[in-house]
């Protein structure tokens, strides 16, 4: 029904219907009690049209929708019969009174603590999707160089200067230790934010625009001092690609002198040196 769940719609229905039954009785207490449970049925299709709207493609939560996404729906119902208890209440014997209370109260803490639950286990489920989200994008990055490293394979397979591709051999060992390295610690690629976002494409473009020049049978001179000057930068790209991966290489070496010590001191502790 476009917009609109099929579900909550009959919900709003029969919650109008028992209000509309009950305020025809003409009685004062049956209606407060029929609109408590209009309340709560009203509540029940509000969540109903709001589980339909989560699946909307771009659907964002704003307005009433938050405080009815906010409120756990076993809460309100637990609340409403606490109101109905109430009222209920009324219209018993002083001696019932008591009694009705207390399960009124009842009511109230199984409301509060199902609010709790509720709100916590949301927590929960943004706090783990915040981090699905950033081990998303870790794993993006990942791939992400890997299909630019494998570009740099493909333009080594397509020149022909063995000078040349015997310095893409060495970037090559080099970028598949650095993602190797990567992928046993993914937290490691944030990072690789500059090596990914501009060393790796414009090395990926530099070959790749040297292996179209190489194959054209006829040069110009601007064309051969091109080719030279990709040749030459490629010493400075192979300095960048090393450093890179000495970087991780001496991080890995701190984290294992960092356990090194950890450990010594607890041998100490022990007396068991």
């Amino acid at each position: 029904m476009g917009k609109y769940s099929t579900g909550a719609l009959i919900i709003y229905i029969i919650g109008i219907l028992i209000f509309v039954s009950a305020f025809t009785t003409l009685d004062f207490w049956t209606i407060v009690f029929a609109f408590l449970i209009l309340i709560m049925i009203v509540f029940v299709g509000l969540k109903q049209q709001l589980k339909y709207n989560k699946k909307q493609a771009g659907y964002e939560i704003l307005g009433v929708w938050r405080f009815v996404d906010k409120v756990s729906i076993f809460a309100v119902i637990s609340f409403s019969c606490a109101a109905i208890t109430i009222v209920v209440s009324l219209e018993m014997p002083r001696e019932d009174f008591l009694f009705s209370v207390f399960f009124a109260a009842a009511f109230l803490v199984l409301g509060v603590n199902r609010q709790l639950k509720y709100v916590a286990r949301q927590r929960e489920q943004m706090l783990q999707g915040e981090v699905n989200k950033h081990e998303d994008k870790l794993h993006h990055m990942i791939n992400q160089g890997k299909v630019l490293v494998g570009s740099i394979g493909y333009a080594k397979e397509k020149i022909v200067d063995a000078a040349v591709k015997e310095k893409i051999s060495i970037l090559l060992d080099t970028g598949r230790q650095i993602f190797d390295s990567v992928e046993e610690s993914p937290e490691k690629v944030e990072h690789l934010a500059s090596f990914l976002e501009n060393y790796l494409p414009i090395t990926v473009n530099l070959l790749e625009s040297y292996v179209k020049i190489e194959k054209q049978k006829v040069r110009s001179q601007v064309a051969e001092n091109y080719m030279n000057e990709v040749a030459n930068s490629l010493d400075n790209i192979i300095m960048v690609f090393v450093r890179q991966l000495e970087s991780f290489t001496l991080q890995h070496m701190h984290d294992i002198s960092t356990d090194l010590d950890v450990l010594n001191s607890l041998i100490k502790l022990e007396g068991l040196e």
